[in-house]
């Protein structure tokens, strides 16, 4: 890309990002997964469209070759609630399917880790609602 894109584009590709591993962490995507990851994107730019560039982003996103440690240095989590709230949407898109799968567990803790969140950080997200 020729310029660099605005910083709430790029926080906005890197969460989307993190939202569609945790819809392929189990090896299938689930429309209730979809639907979820949807509403989630749909709440950060309201009434408007996703930005060409989430677009894009989503349609080339390559769950083999996706490093959640890269997406998450492109978000700016400073406190316990930012972590929280990274956490908490990630764990809307695999609980969408209602079904803690181990894989998803594990995509859940590489998140958790790779944002330097604790297990007491993590729990609430593991634990059945």
């Amino acid at each position: 890309m020729g310029s660099r894109l605005e910083a709430h584009v790029e926080q906005l590709i890197a969460i989307a990002e993190l939202l569609l591993g945790a819809a392929h962490a189990d090896g299938t995507v689930s429309w209730a997964e979809r639907g979820v990851m949807g509403k989630v994107l749909a709440s950060f730019v309201g009434t408007g469209e996703l930005p060409d560039a989430v677009q894009a982003a989503i349609s080339a996103f390559d769950p083999a070759s996706f490093d959640v440690a890269r997406a998450v240095s492109k978000l700016t989590l400073t406190t316990r609630r930012d972590r929280a709230e990274l956490l908490g949407i990630v764990s809307q898109i695999v609980d969408a399917d209602a079904t803690l799968e181990p894989d998803e567990e594990g995509y859940l803790r590489r998140v958790a880790e790779a944002i330097g969140a604790s297990d007491d950080e993590l729990l609430p997200f593991l634990e059945p609602d």
